[in-house]
Parts: structure tokens; C-alpha cells; sequence
């Protein structure tokens, strides 16, 4: 059962805002932003993509998975920062071909889930020079796309069943 004071996150679609809210002030958010939808929407239960976009060996194991999805997410996406922040989901990221952080990383945490992979989040914090910066956690390990640092303030995290917001 959930409880009317666990927290979530929700983001505005169309200015890219982030509200954090319990049940309680979700509902009442919504009445006020007809765009507004809860973080763990992105992860899409109805992506799917072939493995054969993968190069895995026979008998791969998960990790080898997980690498090989990020070489496709690095090498097929080309970074375009955002004039207004929009998130994207994993279809119209793999249509456009571009995206920003966040983008790269939603699609890169589909295709893992997809996969069967689990423990899989979307980490949202600052890098060491304080710019925000979005990526992948699998097995608590970060794996960004586009190769920056790593993620050292963590603001929050989200997976398709839970959202943990961070103490900062």
C-alpha cells in the first residue's frame, strides 16, 4: 500500500520542470499541469529492440550485455544539448538520433531492462564541476554514454518501480 507522504518526482513536459511531491500533492499538481507525469513513466515497458544490434559472443553474460548497450547508445546518438529541457522517451530518442544526457541515458536503461537486466537506475546529480549530468546505474556502477566524470552529488535516482531522492 502506498503511503500519501512518500515522495516522488514529477516533470512538466513541456518546460522541463521538476516537481518533488507526495501522493497528496501529486494530485493536486496534476490538476494544476495537464503535462505533468511521473519520472518513472520513462522507463517504457513497451520498449523493445532486437539483440541482434548487440555484438555479444554466444553465452554472453550480463555485464557484456550491459557494455554492448552503451556502445550502441554512445556511438549512435549524437549529443545535442537542449534549447528548453525536454525529456525524451527511448523511441523518439532512437528516431531523432540525438539527445542530451538524460536522453541518452532513458534509452540506455530501456534496452538494459529490456534485456531482463535488473538493478538498473537513472542517476541525476552534478559531476565534480558542479554541472548537472544524467546516468545510467547498473549494479551501482555509472555508465555514461557520453564519457564524463562520474556523477559525485547525487540529487536523485529512479528506477520503473521507485524513486530515492537524495539528501544534498
Amino acid at each position: 500500500m502506498r503511503s500519501f507522504f512518500a515522495t516522488t518526482i514529477l516533470y512538466r513536459k513541456s518546460i522541463g520542470e521538476k516537481f518533488k511531491a507526495t501522493w497528496l500533492e501529486r494530485l493536486l499538481l496534476k490538476l494544476r499541469y495537464r503535462d505533468l507525469v511521473d519520472i518513472r513513466s520513462f522507463f517504457d515497458s513497451n520498449f523493445m529492440f532486437t539483440k541482434s544490434v548487440l555484438e555479444l559472443p554466444e553465452g554472453y553474460l550480463p555485464w557484456d550485455a550491459a557494455l554492448a548497450c552503451l556502445k550502441v547508445v554512445s556511438t549512435s546518438i549524437k549529443f545535442v544539448n537542449d534549447s528548453v529541457e525536454h525529456w525524451q522517451m527511448p523511441l523518439e530518442t532512437v528516431d531523432k538520433e540525438t539527445g542530451d544526457c538524460e536522453d541518452g541515458a532513458i534509452l540506455l536503461a530501456n534496452m538494459l531492462s529490456a534485456l531482463g537486466l535488473e538493478t538498473v537506475k537513472i542517476v541525476c546529480g552534478a559531476i565534480s564541476t558542479g554541472i548537472g549530468h544524467c546516468v545510467v546505474e547498473y549494479n551501482g556502477v555509472q555508465l555514461d554514454w557520453l564519457h564524463l566524470a562520474p556523477i559525485v552529488k547525487v540529487w536523485f535516482k529512479f528506477s520503473k518501480d521507485e524513486v530515492e531522492i537524495c539528501k544534498t
